[in-house]
C-alpha cells in the first residue's frame, strides 16, 4: 500500500490552488469608447493607451473638452481624445475577491487536514 506524502501533497496540491487563489486579481480593467463618460462608474484609475502605442496610467482622470486629464504619477497630464486609441477603467473585481477568500480558505483547510493526518501517521492513531 502506498504511503500518504505530505511534501507530495503540498507540492501537487496545495502551491497549485494557493497559486491559482492569489492570481484571482482583485481589480480588473475594462474598455470604455474614447467619449463614454467614466468617471461615473467608480473607475480607481484609468488606462490611456495612444495611437503610438505608449500607455499612461491616470487618477482623478475626467474628460475635459476633447481631452481627458488627470494625475500620472502625481503630475497633471493630458491627453487629446484623438491621440487616445483605447481607455479603460480599473474596477474592484467582487469575483476575483470572493475567489481569493474562498482559495485561501481551502489552502488553509486542506493544510491543517494536512497536518492532522501527518500526527496521525507519526502517532498510528488510524491504526485499528
Amino acid at each position: 500500500m502506498r504511503r500518504f506524502s505530505t511534501s507530495r501533497f503540498i507540492h501537487q496540491v496545495m502551491l497549485p490552488v494557493t497559486l491559482v487563489a492569489f492570481m484571482s486579481a482583485c481589480h480588473k480593467w475594462s474598455t470604455v469608447e474614447p467619449g463614454q463618460p467614466f468617471a461615473e462608474e467608480g473607475a480607481e484609475e484609468v488606462r490611456i493607451t495612444r495611437t503610438d502605442g505608449q500607455w499612461y496610467v491616470l487618477k482623478d482622470a475626467s474628460v475635459v473638452g476633447d481631452s481627458v486629464v488627470g494625475l500620472a504619477n502625481r503630475d497633471s497630464a493630458s491627453f487629446a481624445l484623438s491621440e487616445v486609441e483605447k481607455i479603460e477603467v480599473r474596477k474592484t473585481d467582487v469575483v476575483g475577491i470572493v475567489g481569493l477568500v474562498v482559495g485561501i480558505g481551502a489552502a488553509i483547510v486542506a493544510a491543517a487536514v494536512v497536518g492532522f493526518i501527518a500526527v496521525c501517521e507519526a502517532t498510528d492513531c488510524l491504526e485499528l
